[in-house]
């Protein structure tokens, strides 16, 4: 099958749906699938073995993308539809993978080319356009969710981030849906002398890794640390994963909680170098205060051999439980509590750590290749011999 697959994302970055792209661009070439992918102008390169990578034209010289909507996206995924068409008029494919809001272009061309169309569904839309205040309530939030409604029910197939399957059922029951699971890596040992350059050897030490999007409550976690402190002065707190934009934003805040000598901000690190940060934690947190699909930082936590607290949602509740980590009520002082407890009792915390290893040996779900076999042998018997 030749496939052509739509990432309407900076590609690459070590970020979330960047990293989740190529996993799966990874996953289809070692199931011999031939892959075109059409993505953004931004990004580093990639050499990836069996895959041709198209980019779109970048009229106004955009350098980076926040993640969530923004114009410069809206921009971008013009010019990202108008180098889909032009492929499949000169091309024949036997399907199109649409990631995210890319899946709205494939339904388009589906319509235009009568080509099947995979819907991989990093996120639920409207949780994400929720960020933004035209959406949040009124018009606006009835506008994505019926646009929702129509990619999910449109839609041949769909690969959902775990966690999102009941999510779409809710929309269209018996749909064809498979819940992704992506590999992580570890680094177990702790870098004492990371520790040291950072200055949070011997102290206790909280860490988040991931991106700095709004939905990730980063904001709630410094508040959460601002009460933690109260009670045990010498704790750290380090995050990872901010760009310039928001290492600045999230400086005056950690300023203004007067936690200067409290927390340690860094920019983003490349991804081969998470696993050494996550080494330094005592507790490591996932602070969201909302959201279904799974965030993949969570695999890299669980494979970390580190306590984790987690706030008590559908995203984290899809993979974690009371057993293999602290679910805390999705708010400063639920956090707050939830951290302080670990702290404090490290054989609760080494429990819950043992228990996570064994959830992680016997864990029944299917890697990221079975899942992607399954969808596609869905479009396999759509398509004419």
């Amino acid at each position: 099958m030749r496939i052509l697959f739509i990432a309407p994302q900076p590609f690459y970055e070590d970020r979330g749906t960047p990293i989740a792209i190529r996993n799966s661009l990874e996953a289809l070439n070692g199931l011999g699938f031939s892959v075109d992918l059409v993505t953004y102008p931004v990004g580093s390169e990639v050499n990836l073995p069996g895959i041709k990578i198209f980019r779109t034209t970048n009229p106004f010289k955009y350098r980076n993308v926040p993640v969530g909507f923004s114009f410069p996206k809206m921009v971008l995924d013009i010019s990202l539809f108008a180098t889909v068409l032009r492929l499949l008029s000169r091309n024949q494919y036997d399907c199109i993978h649409g990631v995210e809001e890319g899946v709205a272009i494939a339904l388009i061309c589906k319509r235009l080319f009568g080509i099947p169309v995979i819907y991989d569904m990093q996120s639920s839309l409207p949780e994400q356009l929720r960020e933004v205040k035209c959406f949040k309530s009124g018009p606006g939030r009835w506008v994505s969710l019926s646009l929702e409604r129509w990619l999910v029910r449109n839609a041949d197939c769909i690969i959902a981030s775990l966690g999102l399957a009941p999510h779409v059922h809710s929309i269209e029951p018996g749909k064809a849906v498979f819940e992704s699971v992506f590999k992580g890596s570890v680094a177990r040992q702790k870098n004492e002398e990371l520790a040291k350059f950072l200055g949070v050897f011997g102290h206790p030490t909280i860490v988040y890794a991931g991106n700095f999007a709004p939905y990730q409550s980063l904001e709630v976690l410094l508040k959460a640390t601002v009460i933690v402190r109260a009670e045990i002065p010498e704790v750290m707190l380090i995050l990872v994963g901010a760009t310039e934009i928001e290492f600045v934003h999230y400086s005056k805040m950690v300023k203004n909680l007067k936690l200067e000598d409290t927390v340690k901000l860094h920019l983003r690190r490349p991804m081969h170098e998470i696993p050494e940060f996550l080494s330094l934690a005592d507790v490591l947190v996932l602070a969201r205060t909302r959201g279904k699909n799974v965030p993949l930082k969570i695999y890299e936590y669980l494979l970390s051999g580190k306590p984790i607290v987690a706030t008590d949602i559908p995203a984290h509740r899809a993979i974690l439980t009371e057993k293999t980590a602290i679910m805390a009520e999705p708010n400063a002082r639920g956090l707050s509590r939830a951290i302080i407890h670990a702290l404090r009792n490290s054989w609760y915390a080494n429990k819950i750590v043992l228990t996570a290893n064994d959830s992680i040996q016997t864990n029944p779900l299917k890697p990221l290749y079975m899942t992607l076999d399954e969808a596609y042998q869905i479009i396999a018997a759509q398509v004419p011999k």
